[in-house]
């Protein structure tokens, strides 16, 4: 590990640690010890401990961590929350190991390898959360488990040798080592459930574009209803234009999942719509709606939600936003992008009432389908206000599928001279315009 990271991180802990000393007056790192724990003599560690629910995580958490360890009620979407109860229990280890132990020669040593912990833990959670589809991010966290479990190990061993009692640090260890526990099987194993999705051949698109159509319609009434308070003088322009924005994310999902699009991009296109909904929530308390505009934003929630159960997108903790948000998108980006989608629509519609059809423009059909979906990827980022890098890998994608359209209308009686020069003309725009926008400073 490199030096001066270990040293930042070391500042951070102690840092962290006299906070939390003054924060944490009752052992463990979630602030609660439920009935049951042992009596600790020393730094022993008794292996017949079944570790009970720690005081942060959710009502469905209780007694899960069992040994032998269970995932039948737990899933894998549970994992990145068990790497974040781990950096707790470091970071309490962390405190508790430097107030009790802090006359035992080794000591220093203990607090090195907490710190490796609470590294290894960290990486862990980021892998685990970090990409669009389970399968990647179990791969991930099958990478950076080893490194997590070989770290809480040497603690574990450390933290037997040393002399002098720490029932608290030793307590932490007790609380972590069942949450290590079930992070390997659930890695390893596929806990029975209908919505668990492991194979993209064995995604239903069909059950996803309805439920897309479904969204779709409920927003309408929320929008209607939200414009009539405003026709009463009630101020709600910022309500409005938050809806304005979801309903276009709504439609953009909606197209996309209509298509032949692939299940990484069906969750690419549903993610801005999931990271919305918190804003819509904060508008909705801020202007206090309540009644049946309240009601109906509750449903197209309950919708959204069940939405990313079904993508198995695993929960997130949202922090209200410290800073202004950003300002709204200017329509004239996103326009270039309409134009293009509603040109390649006609593409496809002429090819599909020729009669009778060419097999090469089947192919061209296939093609222009695919560059769709890339155009409303990319405006869905935009709208959305996706990080700046996500913004250009989308453009990525949509130049290399517009090279593989335009390669084949240019070959012969494969498409209109006419048809492409028009394409080439927009999608240039649509280039053009999101490279300006991602370079503005946000």
């Amino acid at each position: 590990m490199n030096m001066a990271r270990r040293d930042k991180m070391k500042a951070v802990l102690g840092a962290m640690a006299g906070v939390l000393s003054m924060l944490m007056p009752v052992p463990g790192a979630l602030g609660q010890t439920a009935p049951g724990y042992p009596s600790v003599e020393r730094n022993s560690f008794r292996s017949t401990f079944v570790p009970v629910a720690l005081g942060q995580t959710g009502p469905g958490y209780q007694e899960l961590f069992q040994d032998p360890a269970r995932t039948d009620q737990l899933t894998r979407a549970d994992l990145p929350n068990m790497g974040r109860l781990v950096v707790l229990e470091a970071t309490s280890m962390f405190v508790h190991a430097r107030s009790e132990l802090r006359d035992s020669p080794g000591s220093y040593r203990l607090l090195d390898e907490i710190t490796t912990l609470w590294n290894a833990a960290d990486a862990f959670t980021a892998a685990v959360s970090f990409y669009p589809l389970e399968s990647q991010r179990i791969q991930a966290g099958r990478l950076t488990f080893p490194e997590l479990e070989a770290a809480f190990y040497r603690v574990r061993m450390t933290l037997g040798t040393l002399p002098g009692m720490a029932p608290r640090t030793v307590e932490n260890l007790v609380n972590m080592s069942g949450v290590v526990a079930v992070i390997g099987p659930l890695l390893e194993q596929t806990p029975p459930g209908p919505l668990v999705v492991e194979d993209p051949r064995e995604f239903d698109p069909v059950v996803i574009a309805n439920q897309a159509r479904e969204l779709a319609s409920a927003i309408v009434p929320l929008k209607t209803h939200v414009k009539a308070e405003t026709g009463r003088g009630v101020k709600l322009e910022t309500l409005d234009r938050e809806i304005d924005v979801l309903e276009k994310l709504i439609q953009g999902f909606e197209r996309i999942s209509s298509g032949q699009a692939s299940e990484r991009d069906l969750v690419a296109s549903f993610r801005p719509i999931r990271a919305r909904a918190p804003r819509m929530n904060r508008e909705l308390q801020r202007v206090n709606l309540a009644g049946a505009g309240l009601t109906l934003w509750r449903s197209i929630e309950q919708q959204i939600s069940d939405l990313e159960t079904r993508f198995q997108i695993p929960r997130e903790i949202v922090p209200r936003p410290t800073r202004e948000e950003a300002s709204p998108l200017d329509p004239a980006v996103v326009a270039p992008i309409d134009r293009a989608v509603r040109d390649l629509d006609a593409l496809v519609d002429r090819i599909a009432s020729e009669n009778p059809r060419l097999p090469q423009h089947d192919r061209v059909q296939a093609d222009a389908g695919r560059l769709t979906t890339r155009l409303f990827l990319v405006r869905q980022y935009l709208l959305g206000q996706a990080p700046r890098e996500q913004v250009i890998q989308a453009l990525v994608d949509l130049e290399m599928s517009w090279r593989q359209l335009e390669d084949r209308m240019m070959r012969p009686s494969q498409g209109n001279p006419e048809s492409l020069q028009t394409l080439r003309r927009e999608v240039n725009e649509v280039v053009a315009r999101t490279r300006e926008q991602i370079s503005k400073p946000r």
